[in-house]
């Protein structure tokens, strides 16, 4: 019998500076990899301690949470002066196994792409399944917690807290499913053989002025002529790759919240060089 069974649960100290979750009710995460993270670990049986760590993920109790690899460590505002800390630890793959990761992409084109795009669809998950691996730690020996509370249920609520603030962040960067498996995102693109197939920089079809002539200066030189690509592939797919806007609190991901934005950029553009004139500009 756990800690909260004895003792009847106390509200927290009041936390300040922590770290509030953007989910106000219901859900704290979207997509399917933050849920399945979320989902995994709710598997563990925690009874109450589960809406509790909700409560505390809401009001802002956890005061710092960071990644390391496969090591996530936080400090949990509760009832005594002193934070908790807490620790989750996964442990990362074997060189056997990304190497079966790896052949799984390799067979499936749209898999890769994908990646390289900045997504990790649903369909990798399906595939590793059918491999017996899974993203998620869904086997107890590859997963560890510990808290410093008196509690000695695993989780307790300190530890759900940081469970749900770790998926919404899942939810925000889909390759930190990768990083808690040890392997960081460039990493994983270049063991998937997909960080080389960004286009290489061809050579310049822009004349070379030389730098003593003035005049040539101040008229410069001829436009190079629009990418016949111009208008294909996905406009958030460079902003997917940089990753999460720490600050960003809308309703879904900043990339897709200004895809809108690039495509009627890039759509107006097209459409204004590819009939103007030059020396003109397009309306």
């Amino acid at each position: 019998m756990g800690y909260d069974e004895w003792y009847a649960p106390k509200a927290p100290r009041k936390a300040r500076g922590g770290i509030k979750a953007a989910s106000r009710r219901g859900d704290f995460a979207e997509n399917w990899w933050g849920s399945g993270w979320i989902e995994a670990l709710e598997s563990l049986p925690a009874g109450a301690r589960w809406a509790r760590g909700k409560n505390y993920a809401r009001r802002g109790q956890v005061l710092s949470l960071e990644v390391r690899g496969g090591t996530v460590e936080a400090r949990v505002q509760g009832t005594r002066v002193r934070p908790y800390r807490c620790c989750i630890d996964i442990t990362p793959w074997g060189e056997d196994t990304w190497e079966r990761v790896r052949r799984v992409v390799g067979e499936h084109a749209y898999l890769a792409a994908a990646l390289l795009g900045g997504r990790v669809p649903p369909e990798l998950e399906d595939a590793l399944r059918r491999e017996g691996l899974s993203l998620f730690p869904f086997q107890e020996d590859r997963l560890a917690m510990a808290c410093s509370c008196p509690d000695s249920s695993v989780p307790c609520k300190h530890l759900a807290a940081v469970v749900y603030l770790l998926g919404e962040r899942l939810d925000q960067d889909p390759f930190l499913i990768f990083e808690l498996q040890g392997m960081p995102r460039r990493e994983i693109l270049r063991r998937v053989g997909v960080e080389g197939l960004a286009p290489e920089e061809g050579p310049s079809s822009l004349e070379t002025l030389p730098g003593n002539d003035g005049e040539a200066f101040w008229k410069g030189g001829p436009l190079p002529p629009i990418p016949e690509t111009l208008g294909k592939g996905d406009p958030a797919a460079l902003l997917r790759q940089l990753g999460p806007f720490p600050l960003w609190r809308g309703d879904e991901p900043l990339e897709e919240a200004l895809a809108p934005v690039y495509r009627a950029v890039r759509d107006k553009w097209a459409q204004g060089a590819g009939g103007a004139t030059p020396g003109t500009s397009p309306d």
